[in-house]
């Protein structure tokens, strides 16, 4: 076996160790955030380019293995943003690992009824807002206003 194919099983290995992880924090959620159409969308492209380089320019199976592997993980960070008993689990914008914020960290919450969002959060640690936009159903969003100290915002 060459070095880059067990440089690629290792990586795969890991990669699929961490959308394990994701897995597991979803099914431990009680709301799970809703995959919009576009994001589908965006997930489903993304699959298809990953697939396509480890065939184009991959020299052997493990690369187009790693690539498979990728989006599965692409996958699991995204549909795996939820409500949990511990907090609210998001993906910051920089980085595809899920973090979670407690409840006892939330300052406040935005939450638009009419789109159905969880909008943003104000955390009682950071300076800043921090922007999600995560899709849920009525119910998680009923949820989260008795958690939280909640601003109800409507899109125009």
């Amino acid at each position: 076996m060459q070095a880059r194919s067990v440089l690629a099983i290792v990586i795969s290995i890991l990669v699929g160790l961490l959308a394990a992880r994701n897995f597991k924090i979803r099914m431990d959620c009680q709301y799970s955030a809703k995959l919009t159409p576009p994001l589908k969308l965006a997930l489903l492209l993304s699959l298809a380019i990953l697939v396509w380089v480890g065939l184009s320019f991959g020299s052997s199976v493990w690369d187009v293995w790693l690539a498979l592997i990728c989006g599965i993980y692409l996958y699991s960070a995204y549909s795996d943003r939820g409500i949990h008993d511990k907090g609210i689990y998001y993906l910051p914008g920089r980085s595809l690992w899920l973090r979670c914020i407690p409840w006892e960290s939330i300052q406040s919450i935005e939450i638009d009824l009419k789109q159905g969002q969880l909008v943003s959060f104000e955390s009682k640690d950071r300076p800043y807002t921090l922007t999600v936009r995560q899709a849920y159903s009525t119910q998680a969003l009923e949820s989260l206003q008795e958690k939280a100290p909640t601003k109800i915002v409507s899109s125009t």
